[in-house]
């Protein structure tokens, strides 16, 4: 019976010690600007245009554009405050940089936006 208690209490008690999805979601992007714009591009003479999802937002004190090729249909990212997590960072030593983030919706789906611009 004692065994039982506690390898029942023990079972129960393994969620608290697993790592959280959203643990790795360490940064809090706040949204300020949404808006659905053009992606449009040219190769070998031929051009084409798609949706992409458009933000302004605040990370760590510095302003940034981003965007995605997949948005919500049903409408637009609301403003506010998202966990987020950085999934690219390549720096270059011209001050030229590369960068991607995921952002983690208050649903728990995710989605990568990659940086389009810099703002000061």
């Amino acid at each position: 019976m004692t065994k039982t208690i506690l390898a029942l209490s023990l079972l129960f008690s393994l969620p608290l010690f697993a790592a959280s999805p959203s643990a790795d979601y360490n940064l809090t992007i706040h949204v300020s600007q949404t808006r659905i714009g053009s992606d449009c591009s040219v190769s070998q003479g031929d051009s084409s245009c798609k949706s992409a999802q458009q933000l302004s937002v605040l990370v760590d004190g510095a302003k940034y554009e981003l965007e995605s090729e997949t948005f919500f249909p049903k409408g637009i990212v609301a403003l506010g405050d998202y966990k987020a997590r950085l999934i690219k960072d390549q720096q270059k030593p011209t001050h030229e940089f590369n960068r991607a983030y995921e952002l983690m919706f208050p649903d728990g789906s995710t989605r990568k936006f990659r940086v389009t611009g810099q703002v000061e």
